[in-house]
């Protein structure tokens, strides 16, 4: 030994003893079955199809995998005793097993054999449809090597063959002794066995079916592009298809349809097929592609003629359909899908060919209410009518509407600038009324397509119109003098003058009113209006009784228009507070005056008794005006002391005018006569409403 510092020798004394025992562990392999290991179907002439995929993990150390016995499991019609390699060869080749690092693990096996059956652990070759054999041998290693802690996905592959003839198959790694090895610890070790998910061989790559969804179809002769059949073409999961053509057959009422065409979507495939001929095939070419698993719905088009009507049984069937698998790139036609036999593709579905729509007119609940309308009142809603189609075959368009105003022989025209609207949008007019009394027409024309009823829907159509001032010279009077307190309705489709044109939105076909002649509510036009509002006065609870209780106010207004007369009011008593049979007095005095109102000379009485009611009737004589666009509140007082008292409840009192007749008043052309507008009474109009202590 020499001291490496001063290069000088030394002497070493060497102690003698024993070393520790340094055992290095084992690494392990864990194989199993890949979570995305395929599943489902196998297509015909599938290169490369995984069949199975199988992890494989190294634990504690890099491990190197010397061979891999696998089996092929065959079901179906070639399984039998006397399988031969031959058998097997027709249904796959090219077997090769290939790493998630696109590295291939041994060699491929272009052929199925059984030449190396000794070589294998497991016996090569095949016996009823489950063919075996191996990647590596003990003696001919693959030497391939899992690093450490690391997990490798090896996928079984294989050429399925367009002969193949299976119903299923199924990859599986035998499991194999000794065939593992570490490499830092050089102990050798056995992989363990796994099954891969049987596959199904996809008998039909694309399949066709008449759509389900969509049903039978009425439509209207004349009618344009419409859909007279619709199929399903639907792939299997092996791969998806490239379609290439179709070929659509023509039954024996295909001569009352022309131009012919099919879309997938809103795209069309393949050219128009102009004239067609009974019982004759149409090949259309086009690209569409149907996804693996997936489906596309092919929609048959043509218009149809005005020929003939009735029921046509499956106007166009499908007869074939050609193209290539997405994957395989192999030669692929279409079959019948369940139901239908291979030569008997499914018939579209049945048309039945209607001579046009039809539909019907009804008041609209909505409608305008029977009511008064003043002169000089502009933007009137006079009538609201539904338009319903009833047939259902395709929306209505109408193109003329004529809407008759039935009034008196001798009344002067009532509306002017008549317009029709559609919600709150106008779609015709201002028109005025043509012809002469006592039916007066409002003719809509030319309206094309702006009023569409939908198909089995309704379409609301409200008329709306100005009535003429007093002064507007209407009918070539200068006063109206024939115009007013005269009634009028509007109805639709009572004659030829009060006619409807629609025509089918799609055909053109003429729309056939089925029924409904409706006719308005009526309106009465006057020169100038009454209304009557009331409100209570004082406490309207509690109240004491007394002589001369100031109880409400009754309130009498004038349209601008002109001014009216009031000739008579009636006033309805109705509680417990008229229940005793004792006469009432009850007056309407001018607040002005501090004295009765209209002349009237006495006070009027309101005698209660059976049914908790009494009436008080007050009539005027003069000073009874109301100025135009003006008020009059009078002071409704009664003697509320004579009221029936309960003592331990309260006693209470409505007072109203009941119905529109309990007001008798004139508009100026007559001064005397008229009801109070049925709209604006209502239930009643409520003067005062109390109760007392």
């Amino acid at each position: 030994a020499v001291d490496t510092q001063y290069n000088v020798p030394v002497s070493v004394t060497v102690t003698g003893g024993s070393g520790a025992l340094v055992t290095i562990l084992q690494g392990t392999i864990t194989v199993s079955l890949a979570s995305d290991t395929p599943t489902g179907n196998v297509a015909k002439g599938g290169s490369g199809t995984a069949l199975g995929k199988f992890t494989v993990y190294a634990a504690g150390e890099p491990v190197k995998v010397k061979f891999l016995d696998y089996r092929l499991t065959f079901t179906g019609t070639a399984a039998d005793a006397s399988s031969t390699i031959a058998v097997i060869a027709n249904q796959v080749k090219n077997i090769t097993l290939v790493d998630d690092a696109g590295v291939q693990v041994g060699t491929t096996m272009n052929t199925p054999t059984n030449t190396d059956s000794t070589a294998c652990a497991n016996t090569a070759g095949v016996s009823n449809m489950l063919y075996t054999n191996c990647f590596g041998t003990n003696a001919s290693n693959i030497n391939y090597i899992v690093p450490a802690n690391t997990t490798r996905v090896l996928s079984l592959r294989a050429d399925i063959q367009s002969t193949a003839t299976f119903s299923t198959i199924q990859a599986l790694l035998l499991g194999n002794s000794l065939n593992l090895q570490g490499q830092i610890s050089s102990q050798t070790g056995s992989s363990g066995a796994v099954n891969g998910s049987a596959l199904t061989l996809a008998a039909n790559a694309l399949t066709v079916a008449k759509e389900s969804s969509f049903g039978n179809q009425t439509y209207a002769k004349g009618k344009q592009n419409a859909k007279i059949a619709s199929f399903v073409l639907r792939a299997s999961s092996a791969e998806g298809v490239n379609v290439a053509n179709m070929t659509v057959r023509s039954n024996a009422s295909s001569t009352n349809f022309q131009n012919l065409k099919l879309r997938v979507g809103s795209t069309q495939y393949g050219i128009t097929q102009g004239t067609l001929s009974n019982d004759t095939d149409y090949t259309f070419s086009g690209n569409l592609t149907v996804p693996a698993g997936g489906s596309i719905t092919v929609d048959a088009y043509a218009d149809i003629l005005s020929t003939n009507t009735g029921a046509m049984a499956g106007v166009a069937s499908f007869k074939s359909c050609t193209g290539t698998g997405v994957m395989t790139n192999s030669s692929i036609s279409c079959a019948a899908a369940t139901g239908f036999s291979i030569t008997s593709f499914p018939n579209g579905q049945t048309v039945t060919v209607s001579t046009g729509p039809t539909f019907t007119i009804a008041l609209n609940s909505n409608t305008s209410p029977t009511k008064q309308l003043v002169m000089g009142t502009t933007g009137v809603s006079l009538a609201s009518f539904d338009f319903t189609d009833s047939a259902n075959i395709e929306p209505i368009k109408i193109t003329d509407l004529t809407i008759t105003q039935n009034t008196g022989a001798s009344v002067n025209q009532q509306f002017r600038n008549l317009t029709l609207w559609n919600g709150a949008a106008q779609i015709a007019g201002p028109i005025s009324l043509s012809s002469a009394a006592p039916s007066y027409s409002a003719v809509f024309s030319g309206m094309g397509t702006t009023i569409v009823v939908p198909q089995g829907g309704i379409a609301t159509l409200t008329l709306k119109g100005d009535v003429p001032s007093f002064a507007d010279g209407c009918g070539g009077s200068s006063t109206c003098t024939g115009l007013e307190n005269t009634t009028s309705t509007f109805q639709v489709g009572a004659s030829s003058t009060a006619s409807t044109v629609a025509l089918g939105a799609d055909s053109n076909a003429a729309a056939t009113h089925s029924s409904g002649t409706p006719i308005s509510n009526a309106f009465t036009i006057l020169r100038s209006k009454l209304t009557i509002t009331g409100a209570s006065q004082g406490s309207t609870s509690g109240r004491t009784r007394q002589s001369n209780d100031y109880i409400g106010n009754l309130t009498m207004s004038a349209a601008s228009s002109y001014q009216v007369t009031v000739n008579t009011i009636t006033l309805k008593f109705e509680g417990q507070a008229v229940s005793n049979g004792t006469a009432i007095s009850v007056d309407l005095i001018d607040p002005s005056t501090n004295t009765r109102w209209g002349g009237a000379g006495a006070a009027s009485t309101c005698t209660t008794g059976p049914g908790n009611s009494c009436t008080a009737s007050f009539s005027f004589s003069s000073a009874n005006s109301i100025g135009a666009g003006t008020s009059k509140t009078l002071r409704l007082q009664v003697n509320s002391s004579n009221f029936f008292n309960a003592g331990t409840v309260s006693d209470s009192v409505s007072i109203t005018i009941k119905n529109n007749t309990d007001v008798d008043w004139g508009d100026g052309s007559t001064t005397t006569g008229l009801s109070l507008d049925s709209v604006d009474v209502g239930t009643g109009i409520v003067i005062s409403s109390v109760s007392y202590e």
